[in-house]
């Protein structure tokens, strides 16, 4: 089963185990899911747990053996070596043709003596072998070999299924200059006492693009870039990233360059992590002429963190945090497969991969996270060449069939592309204003409707000059004029934005993508057009709207539309407390913006209205409301949800006199209410139940104030009516 890297591989294994487990024909099944990396078993037996199996991880050799013989045990989890060790201590064989064995990254793990023990353990058992990444084409004979696909889902699927994230590529190159002439000549007197054969071997081995990607300058030149971007584009938006380099030395010199950067602007916080030098699996590759320095800077970890598990654990917890005390990972190959950190958004490649291990690696930032569109790929040693090439020709790729590597990365340039149209959407939703006329732009914002899509718009542009600012192929494919005219479009828009925000009563954000479009703003927009509208004004504080209005000072529909528009939010917040009131207002209102929109009254006058309802709403001032209830909110919630009872039944007897009475009846149902009112109970039905008791006793008892008679019909929607206003204003 190929399922591609990011897209719920784990999650297929469990479901698979699930439908086992409910197949009736199959007699105690088993699952035993084997990885070969310590990490990745975490990982698989945390999803087990996460999704409700019984799941059982074998510690050791013997464990493994004691968990199959237990056939209680319905999922295992073991790392591929436990099978060897098993087998010197103990020749144990289970031979239950109801065992499956799901083997991860199968493609390592699916052929050689490695295969053999599990097969001399579990003899009758399936075999499932799962991969990340497609089969290389001498692989798929081995896949013949065992069977065949089950099943594909392949990079471009999970991608169009948004089940993992595209990629956008990008080659950068370090600005190298190298004397040829001078390295030559030392060159040759540093061989001279060698033979011709040993020569050419010495000089194969130093001309490789790793030797010249770990000399110091252009180490020093690479980290400058990465810093520089790292530090415009995303530091403090809580996405992270990694740096693979191609040994240890190599690591240490990046990080030493990190911290020791001068310009406080450019700092960024990084970790190394890479397999220790008593991992004899890796220790020829990773630290093959690792120097004392490298040695000593192990162990100085290892004192502070008291042991390797402890300070891997640390920092990738770190990395997977928000804080910003990990920002970039220096790996060498450790965690460039099977880990899994949602924020890791780019990948800086100061080393060559290839086929299997560079898929791998660049899976490490396709993982999908809130706000993040896209992985990126920095390559800066050519790793995959122009992209504008068919996928066959890059020469780090060509072990795999074309159509496997489908959607696999996507050159940056395409997305860059996309600026003009991005804007020009933008401009869309204005196509019947005069650009020029910024009242009128205003204006065509109120709806709503439009207002939202506006904002939808306008973070979509945001979003794609993100991306564009990020890039060097941005400031390659647009002149510099060109340039300056996006960037200034985005500060017109975002000017519009805070304007139609204070106009409209509404602090909009980008929502998942505020940190990153943030970012962009803060680096790329004048200050001046960047700040964030947080502070509300107090519709009902006659200073702080005149000092809001003073401030303000645009044209009179605007300063109309920024009260009308606070007063609807404030009204829209209190609705339940008082509906009846609070209604009447917002139909008011919403009268007043219609006469002004459909031009039946000019701009002095909707302002002159929408003051006066703004007095009148802060005094509790309404027409019918009797005088004695316009300071008394609760009672004239009460009094709201009796008139409006009455008038549906006896309204044209509902007189002055009638209102006085309905009024008092008010305030003396808000006493009951208080009086009744103790902790949580409106968690308590019987204080609910005295509660409309007592209303029913006292309407019951003054019916005849009102001048009609009052039903039982209509004294049980006035109780009703009466504990909703209760409890949403006690």
């Amino acid at each position: 089963i190929w399922h591609t890297q990011g897209s719920g591989k784990s999650l297929t294994m469990v479901i698979l185990s699930k439908s086992i487990a409910l197949e009736k024909s199959i007699k105690d099944p088993r699952v035993v899911v084997v990885t070969d990396r310590i990490r990745l078993d975490k990982q698989i037996y945390k999803t087990f747990q996460n999704c409700g199996k019984n799941v059982k991880k074998a510690k050791s050799g013997n464990d493994l053996i004691a968990l199959l013989k237990d056939k209680g045990n319905e999922n295992i989890t073991v790392i591929l070596d436990k099978f060897q060790t098993a087998l010197k201590r103990n020749d144990f064989t289970d031979p239950s043709v109801n065992s499956f064995v799901l083997v991860d990254e199968s493609h390592r793990s699916q052929y050689g003596s490695a295969h053999a023990r599990m097969k001399r353990m579990l003899p009758n058992a399936v075999y499932i072998g799962f991969t990340g990444t497609p089969l290389l084409k001498t692989e798929k004979n081995t896949a013949r070999k065992f069977g065949g696909f089950i099943h594909k889902y392949t990079i471009d699927q999970a991608v169009k299924d948004k089940a993992v994230l595209p990629l956008l590529y990008e080659g950068r190159s370090a600005k190298l200059s190298v004397n040829k002439q001078q390295i030559d000549k030392g060159f040759e007197r540093l061989s001279a006492p060698l033979s011709e054969a040993a020569q050419r071997d010495l000089k194969k081995k130093f001309a490789t693009i790793s030797r010249i990607y770990e000399s110091e300058q252009v180490i020093e030149e690479i980290a400058f870039d990465i810093s520089e971007h790292f530090c415009k584009n995303w530091q403090h938006t809580g996405f992270k990233a990694q740096l693979a380099v191609p040994r240890i030395n190599t690591a240490i010199r990046y990080q030493k360059y990190f911290e020791n950067q001068a310009d406080p602007s450019l700092r960024v916080n990084t970790s190394v992590v890479f397999t220790p030098p008593d991992s004899r699996s890796s220790y020829d590759d990773v630290w093959r002429d690792a120097g004392s320095e490298a040695i000593n800077y192990w162990n100085r970890l290892m004192e502070k963190y008291r042991g390797q598990e402890e300070y891997e654990n640390y920092v990738i917890e770190r990395f997977k945090e928000k804080s910003d005390e990990v920002e970039i990972i220096i790996v060498v190959s450790k965690l460039l497969t099977g880990f899994d950190a949602p924020r890791n958004t780019v990948l800086y490649l100061a080393k060559p991969l290839v086929e299997h291990n560079l898929l791998q690696a660049i899976a490490r930032v396709n993982r999908l996270f809130e706000g993040k569109e896209f992985g990126y790929i920095i390559d800066y040693v050519g790793i995959l060449g122009k992209l504008d090439e068919a996928l066959t020709h890059y020469s780090a790729l060509e072990g795999f069939e074309e159509e496997d590597l489908q959607g696999a990365v996507l050159d940056i340039k395409a997305e860059i592309r996309k600026v003009p149209a991005k804007l020009d959407e933008l401009w869309d939703i204005f196509k019947s204003v005069d650009r020029k006329d910024l009242e009128a732009l205003e204006r065509h914002l109120g709806p709503k409707d439009i207002r939202d899509s506006f904002y939808e718009k306008l973070s979509a542009y945001a979003r794609i000059l993100q991306i564009a600012f990020s890039s060097d192929e941005f400031y390659r494919e647009y002149s510099n004029r060109q340039i300056e005219a996006f960037r200034d479009e985005l500060k017109f828009f975002q000017k519009m934005r805070l304007s139609v925000q204070q106009r409209y009563a509404e602090v909009i954000s980008y929502k998942e993508y505020e940190p990153r479009v943030r970012k962009l703003l803060d680096t790329h927009v004048g200050a001046d057009y960047v700040e964030q509208v947080t502070e509300q004004v107090n519709i009902f504080d006659e200073k702080m709207v005149q000092e809001t209005l003073v401030a303000y000072g645009k044209t009179l529909a605007s300063k109309a539309d920024m009260i009308a528009h606070r007063m609807k939010k404030v009204i829209s917040e209190r609705m339940e407390k008082d509906e009846a009131y609070y209604r009447k207002f917002s139909e008011l209102i919403e009268e007043t913006i219609h006469l002004f929109r459909e031009g039946r009254i000019d701009e002095k006058e909707y302002l002159a209205r929408i003051l006066k309802t703004r007095k009148d709403f802060q005094s509790g001032y309404m027409e019918g409301i009797p005088e004695i209830i316009r300071d008394k909110e609760t009672a004239r919630a009460f009094f709201g949800a009796l008139s409006e009872v009455l008038s549906d039944t006896h309204g044209s007897e509902i007189t002055e006199k009638v209102r006085d009475e309905i009024a008092g009846a008010g305030i003396e149902i808000a006493g009951i209410v208080e009086k009744l009112t103790i902790r949580d109970w409106k968690r308590n039905p019987d204080i609910q139940k005295k509660m409309e008791n007592e209303i029913e006793d006292y309407l019951i008892e003054h019916r005849k104030i009102f001048g009609f008679e009052l039903t039982f019909d209509v004294i049980d929607e006035i109780l009703n009516r009466c504990l909703k206003v209760a409890k949403n204003n006690y």
